[in-house]
């Protein structure tokens, strides 16, 4: 039904707009880009898991299978369950998609299906092995990646179309307990292109840092602090026979070989070290834990 607007022109339905772009990504391979809201778990298996995908006012349906969810050569067990796994952690991501097919039977339950990989195959191709790359490390050596899914100790990110894990130590200067405190599905981060390659089955491999695309900011910090002073920090990682590892309130990295309360810090405890030391050449301070301010309740 055409409808006018109170100043005399046409009044589009913002449905059928929506529905034009979606058959324009499935007509000419557009990429299109949106919000993965919803996970549908199968009773039949795992290998049938669907995600929605939310662009504008329409839900997309993308099957596991067209996520394009590359497993790395450490991942055991049953390849659909780790999938299913890591699609878990991706809800509120951003990613891009191709429409497959659109169903208008029913006018008012439209079916959209539509592919990642196809869209991931096409901006690597675009991006790195066509004959006019837009990609060129000589040119630039950092690019935007979109957080994908987050762990306690490392983050999945898509550069490009390349999907990648960067753990926690490549990701920032300053030590960190748990990953997911600082970034969620859905943001965006600067990286620094190490390394490009591609390997003997055509496969793009990208070696990426985060923390070397922003100041150290933990070097800096560091030389705030002095031989003497006590500082207040939040314990970031401990393991039998090794020091304490500390994350200083002004971002300084810091680790304790001795403590002189009897309780035990655990990551995530907010604690009081007393510096004796910097260690210039592993850019540390050095001290003793002399309290424990506040414990972290998970442990």
């Amino acid at each position: 039904m055409l409808t006018i607007n109170k100043d005399g022109t046409p009044s589009y339905n913002e449905v059928n707009y929506v529905l034009h772009e979606l058959e324009d990504s499935r007509i000419k391979r557009h990429i299109l880009s949106g919000i993965i809201t919803d996970m549908e778990v199968s009773d039949i298996g795992a290998k049938n898991t669907n995600c929605r995908v939310r662009y504008k006012n329409q839900s997309v349906l993308i099957p596991i299978s067209e996520m394009g969810i590359e497993l790395s050569n450490n991942d055991n067990g049953d390849e659909w369950v780790r999938k299913t796994q890591i699609l878990s952690k991706m809800l509120g991501a951003v990613v891009d998609f191709i429409v497959r097919g659109i169903d208008r039977d029913d006018p008012d339950d439209i079916h959209i299906v539509a592919s990642r990989a196809d869209a991931l195959r096409k901006k690597r191709f675009e991006y790195f092995t066509s004959n006019d790359p837009i990609f060129d490390i000589e040119k630039y050596d950092k690019a935007e990646a979109r957080v994908i899914a987050v762990s306690q100790q490392s983050a999945r990110l898509e550069i490009c179309g390349v999907e990648l894990t960067l753990p926690m130590n490549e990701l920032f200067w300053s030590w960190v307990a748990d990953v997911r405190e600082h970034l969620s599905p859905g943001d965006v981060i600067p990286v620094k292109i190490l390394d490009e390659s591609v390997d003997e089955e055509g496969n793009i491999k990208l070696r990426v840092s985060g923390k070397e695309a922003v100041k150290n900011t933990a070097a800096l910090a560091l030389k705030k602090i002095h031989a003497g002073n006590k500082c207040v920090g939040v314990v970031t990682h401990i393991e039998e026979n090794q020091p304490v590892f500390i994350r200083l309130e002004n971002g300084a990295n810091a680790i304790a070989h001795n403590s002189r309360v009897n309780t035990v810090a655990y990551p995530g405890d907010i604690v009081t070290l007393a510096i004796n030391d910097i260690n210039e050449e592993k850019q540390t301070a050095v001290g003793v834990i002399t309290n424990v301010i506040k414990q972290n309740k998970e442990f």
